[in-house]
């Protein structure tokens, strides 16, 4: 930064030396009859001052300051008209007015500036102090005995042509008074508008300009109290503390911990209160964005993120004593519950007691576990189990294909419900259709003849009953005993099963043979029926040609016959 000289101040010090030095002191109209004065939306200050340079400085109810300098006995004014509502304060300096040709050649030497140096202690000043207030548009101003005339100072107590070191105690403001009590400070703001700016003067490129001010307290009446750090050319306040504010309200240890409410902090941020220490995300909207408030807070039911704008819910919540890694989720997206280290997307993980997801709409509940004995689903209401895959299940025991066709032992199903291998049904099957069994030559093997008059035989002597299941007396059935039909053919898969392959071979095999005998049967009859017809012509040939004593002989032989035809007729349909 580069320290100047303003003009302003040259011309102020240089006016208290010529005053002093040069010149008689002048007779003072008295200050007592200080007034001020609205017309036309201009205030003025009317002094009764002559020959002074008087310093108007306004203190606006945002903290703002404006200051202004009137010469050669020009009016103290201040106009007015864009005022916004809002106490006002001014303070008004008058110092002594020297020639300005003088001033000017006392500038310019050496040895005026010299007396100037010199002479300042010689000087004093008239300061007035006072405020008006603005109400919709209207200006109010002070009653006369509210203005007060504050102690005419010397210039050297404010003007050090050198450093400045005090052994004591320093006191600044307009109401410090003589013989202060200082006590332990060492320096004390005193006065009832207490300011610190911090003007940075820098006018060179590149180099910083922001000014700064500490403000203690409000300026108006009803005001707030505090001290706070304002950005004077921003216009902003970003640091505030509010009278009363609690003890440790802030603090940085110093390691640079931060404490909310606490002097001890033992984290980089630390947030101590009696009942549920909340910090709130809050969105406020003055960024066009809908406004949305989250709360993220904790006490000793919970850690909880709570939804303020809707309601207060809260979505997400931790009981304390919560088990390590309760929920986890890793850098690659997969969740864990229970684990530290899950591998898959969702992984659950209890070492005591078996992993389970429950799904619960208050009226119905299902559990899905798994254990060392298996994959469950649980009917939560009922308790019962539906659906079991147990450990060392193979591969492809159960598939849904995309098209929805299930199959049992095999990843490619190829009708609604396909099952490679065996299949155990323990009660009854209701089809509406078909059934196809498998019995292409190419899966078969150790191929053998089979007697059929043996099956025949066999199936005349297995027992036929009617009968029904245990437990289902409504429904009656009619076939041989598993039992009976294992011990008569010796096939299929064990005495307490029956294959409908079997019966219906055992079925096959028998109707081929009665076909068989069928068709014998039928050629005996054929020869019995030739023999027969031969047998009539003959017996014509006999009746027309013979005499009656022959046909009585021959009578009795040719339905002696007739009858064993008939008879062998009557047997061969039986069987």
């Amino acid at each position: 930064m580069k320290k100047k000289l303003s003009i302003i101040s040259i011309f102020i010090l240089l006016t208290m030396v010529l005053s002093a030095v040069w010149m008689p002191v002048q007779a003072q109209d008295s200050v007592d009859n200080l007034q001020l004065v609205l017309q036309d939306g201009v205030l003025e200050w009317q002094t009764g001052w002559k020959d002074q340079v008087s310093n108007l400085t306004i203190g606006y109810p945002d903290n703002r300051t404006t200051e202004l300098t009137f010469t050669d006995g020009k009016a103290v004014q201040f106009d007015t008209t864009t005022l916004k509502d809002g106490v006002y304060t001014f303070r008004l300096v008058g110092f002594p007015l020297a020639d300005y040709e003088l001033l000017s050649q006392a500038a310019l030497s050496e040895d005026g500036r010299d007396r100037i140096l010199t002479n300042l202690s010689d000087l004093e000043t008239h300061i007035w102090s006072g405020s008006f207030s603005v109400l919709d548009g209207i200006i109010y101003l002070p009653e006369a005995e509210d203005l007060s005339e504050e102690t005419s100072i010397g210039i050297k107590d404010v003007v050090t042509a050198d450093d400045a070191i005090i052994t004591g105690s320093l006191c600044v403001g307009f109401d410090c008074v003589n013989g202060e009590s200082f006590g332990f400070d060492t320096i004390r703001l005193k006065e009832n508008n207490l300011r610190i700016r911090f003007l940075d003067t820098s006018n060179s490129a590149g180099f910083p300009t922001t000014d700064w001010q500490i403000t203690i307290n409000d300026s108006n009446s009803g005001g707030a109290s505090y001290f706070a750090i304002d950005d004077i050319d921003g216009g902003r306040t970003p640091f505030k503390i509010e009278a009363n504010a609690p003890s440790n309200s802030l603090y940085i240890e110093d390691y640079g911990r931060i404490g909310f409410g606490t002097n001890n902090p033992v984290v980089e941020l630390h947030i101590a209160d009696g009942d549920t220490p909340t910090v709130r995300l809050d969105q406020d909207g003055t960024s066009g964005w809908s406004p949305q408030v989250w709360d993220v807070a904790g006490n000793e039911s919970n850690f909880f993120i709570r939804d303020a704008t809707n309601g207060s819910k809260l979505p997400f919540r931790i009981q304390p004593s919560a088990p390590s890694s309760s929920l986890t989720i890793k850098n690659t997206g997969n969740i864990g519950f229970g684990t530290w280290l899950p591998e898959t997307s969702l992984h659950i993980f209890d070492l005591d007691s078996a992993p389970t997801i429950r799904f619960d709409n208050g009226t119905y509940a299902w559990n899905v576990s798994g254990s060392a004995s298996g994959f469950v689903v649980n009917d939560g209401t009922t308790d019962k189990n539906p659906f079991q895959i147990l450990t060392g299940a193979e591969s492809d025991s159960l598939v849904i294909s995309t098209d929805g066709k299930v199959g049992i032992g095999t990843q490619a199903p190829q009708a609604e419900l396909h099952v490679e291998g065996d299949a155990f049904v323990n009660g009854d099957i209701v089809l509406e259709g078909y059934i196809s069994e498998r019995s292409d030559v190419a899966a078969k093997e150790n191929f053998k003849v089979v007697s059929g008059r043996q099956i025949l035989d066999r199936l005349a002597e297995l027992p036929i009953t009617t009968w029904n299941y245990k437990g289902d007396a409504s429904t009656l059935h009619i076939g041989p005993m598993a039992q009976d039909f294992y011990g008569s053919y010796g096939v299929g898969k064990d005495d307490k099963h029956l294959s409908a392959l079997d019966v219906n071979g055992v079925a096959l095999a028998s109707i081929q043979e009665l076909n068989r005998i069928v068709e014998e049967k039928d050629a005996q009859i054929a020869n019995l029926e030739a023999d027969l017809s031969s047998l009539n012509k003959r017996v014509q040939q006999l009746e027309t040609g013979q005499s009656g004593s022959t046909l009585n002989l021959v009578l009795p032989f040719v339905f002696g016959l007739g009858g064993m035809v008939l008879g062998a007729l009557f047997l061969s349909k039986r069987r």
